[in-house]
C-alpha cells in the first residue's frame, strides 16, 4: 500500500514541475516568447500545498488528471500487488516491442492437372513396291489393216487441211493406209468414178459428173463436207465499184468504159477474167461476151489469192472467181456482178447463162467402200466417221488461219496443221470410236 501512496506523490510532483517548465522549454524550442496561458494561473490557484496533509486524495479522483498523460501500455495495478517482489523491470517502448507479423495469405492449392499418357504411334512398316508387271499387248486386228486409201489432192487451204485431218484419222485410228494423188481440177470425179481415187473431200454441187456418177451407183456420199457455200465467176473489188457506180451487172462489161478498167497490154482490149477451166467458160459463152471478156486461169489458187491480194493493196481492178467461206472473203470487201438466178436454168445449171447456186460440199466415196449386204462389216467405221464428220465455218477458218501462218516455216504445214487442230480440239471425238479415240490421243502425246 506504501508503494501505491509513494507512486501518487511522485505523479503530483511531477504534474507540479510540469506546469511549471512546459511554458519555457516549449517556448525555447519554437524560439518564440511565450505568453502565459489563462488555464495555468486557474491550475496554480486550485490546488493549493496543503492539500496533500489536509484532505486524502482518491487514486479514483486523481486519474482524470492523469488522462494528459500518454502512458505506453501501462502495467495493470493488480498485478504490480500481487508481485511483491520488486524486479528489475526493463522499460519498455513501442519501438522494443515486436512489430506483428503479417499473416500471410494462403496461396491456393493449384489442381494437379493430369498430363495424358502419350499413345505411342506405331512407326508404319514400308510397304515394298511392287514391280510393275509389264501388260501383255493383245494384237488388235484393226479395221483398215491392208487397206490403203487413196484421197484426191487439193490447190485451195480448205481441202488440204481436211485431207490432212481424215488422214491422220484413219490412219491411227482405224489402220489404214493412206496416200494423196493430185490431179487438174475437173478430172477428180472421173477418177472417183472409176475407182482411180478413192475419197474426195470436197464435191461442190451442181457437178454434172458427180450427178452422172450417183445415177451410175459409181459412188456414194456419206455425208457433208463444208458448210453451204457460194461462189461466183464474175466478182470485183468494192472500191471499183463504188468508183463506177454504173457497173453492177454482168451485161455492163460489154460497156467499153468498164470493160478497158480490166484490160490489159496482151487482152486485146478485153477485160481479162481470172478463173478456172471449167468454171466460167461456158458461162461467157452463154451471157454473149466471147468478145469482151477473156478467161485466163491462174497457176493455182495460191496464185490466184496472190493477185487478189496484190490487187487490193495497190487499189487496182481486177475481174475474178472466188467462193466462200473463207479467209479472204471475210477479210476483204468483194462484190458479185448480178447474173441470172440460177432457178432460170435447167437443173441450177450454171453453164446455161445463169449464176452458181449455194453450194452443198459433200464427201465423195467410191463405191467399192458402200455397205455390203454379203458382209456388213466392212469398212463401218470408215462410213461412220466420214457421216459424223463435221468442217463447220468455226474449223474450217481457225486451221486456216494456224495454215497460212507456218506454211513458209513448216516442212510439212498440212500435217503440222492436222496435229495442232487434233490437240487443241474436242469436237473431232464425236466423229470416231472410243477405241479409235485412244490410239488418236496416244499417237498424238507420242509426236
Amino acid at each position: 500500500m506504501k508503494y501505491v501512496i509513494v507512486l501518487v506523490v511522485v505523479v503530483i510532483l511531477l504534474i507540479s514541475c510540469g506546469n511549471n517548465t512546459t511554458e519555457t522549454t516549449t517556448s525555447q524550442i519554437l524560439g518564440e516568447t511565450p505568453t502565459p496561458p489563462a488555464k495555468i494561473t486557474k491550475i496554480n490557484t486550485v490546488i493549493p500545498t496543503t492539500t496533500l496533509t489536509s484532505t486524502p486524495i482518491g487514486i479514483a479522483t486523481l486519474l482524470p488528471t492523469l488522462t494528459p498523460i500518454a502512458l505506453t501500455t501501462p502495467t495493470p495495478l493488480p498485478t504490480l500487488i500481487q508481485t511483491p517482489t520488486p524486479t528489475v523491470t526493463s522499460t519498455v517502448t513501442l519501438s522494443s516491442l515486436p512489430k506483428p507479423m503479417p499473416t500471410p495469405t494462403p496461396m491456393p492449392t493449384p489442381t494437379p492437372t493430369s498430363t495424358p499418357t502419350p499413345t505411342p504411334t506405331s512407326t508404319p512398316t514400308p510397304t515394298s513396291t511392287p514391280t510393275p508387271t509389264s501388260t501383255p499387248i493383245i494384237s488388235t486386228v484393226l479395221e483398215g489393216e491392208g487397206e490403203t486409201l487413196v484421197f484426191s489432192g487439193f490447190n485451195w487451204n480448205s481441202g488440204i487441211i481436211q485431207n490432212a485431218i481424215a488422214m491422220y484419222i484413219l490412219n491411227y485410228g482405224y489402220g489404214y493406209k493412206t496416200t494423196e494423188v493430185n490431179m487438174q481440177y475437173g478430172t477428180e470425179v472421173p477418177a472417183l468414178r472409176t475407182g482411180e481415187l478413192d475419197i474426195r473431200m470436197e464435191i461442190w454441187t451442181p457437178n454434172n459428173h458427180w450427178t452422172s456418177a450417183l445415177q451410175q451407183n459409181e459412188v456414194f456420199s456419206p455425208g457433208k463436207s463444208l458448210e453451204d457455200s457460194w461462189q461466183s465467176t464474175f466478182m470485183i473489188p468494192g472500191y471499183v465499184q463504188d468508183s463506177n457506180t454504173g457497173l453492177t451487172d454482168v451485161q455492163d462489161l460489154k460497156n467499153p468504159l468498164y470493160r478497158a478498167l480490166f484490160a490489159e497490154d496482151d487482152s486485146g482490149g478485153k477485160a481479162v477474167l481470172y478463173s478456172f477451166t471449167g468454171t466460167a467458160d461456158d458461162q461467157i459463152t452463154a451471157y454473149g461476151l466471147s468478145d469482151h471478156v477473156l478467161l485466163r486461169e491462174p497457176e493455182s489458187v495460191s496464185d490466184l489469192e496472190n493477185k487478189i491480194e496484190t490487187a487490193y493493196t495497190n487499189q487496182d481492178p481486177l475481174l475474178f472467181y472466188y467462193w466462200g467461206p473463207s479467209i479472204l472473203s471475210y477479210n476483204l470487201d468483194m462484190r458479185n456482178l448480178n447474173q441470172p438466178h440460177p432457178s432460170n436454168c435447167l437443173n441450177l445449171n450454171p453453164n446455161l447463162g445463169c449464176a452458181y447456186p449455194d453450194s452443198q460440199i459433200m464427201i465423195g466415196v467410191h463405191s467399192d467402200y458402200q455397205l455390203d449386204p454379203q458382209n456388213k462389216d466392212d469398212f463401218a467405221g470408215l462410213r461412220d466417221f466420214l457421216t459424223k464428220w463435221d468442217w463447220n465455218s468455226t474449223n474450217q477458218i481457225s486451221t486456216e488461219y494456224y495454215y497460212i501462218n507456218i506454211k513458209n516455216s513448216s516442212a510439212f504445214p498440212a500435217k503440222d496443221t492436222a496435229i495442232w487442230y487434233l490437240k487443241n480440239n474436242n469436237s473431232w471425238k464425236d466423229w470416231v470410236t472410243l477405241d479409235a479415240q485412244s490410239r488418236i490421243i496416244q499417237a498424238l502425246q507420242m509426236g
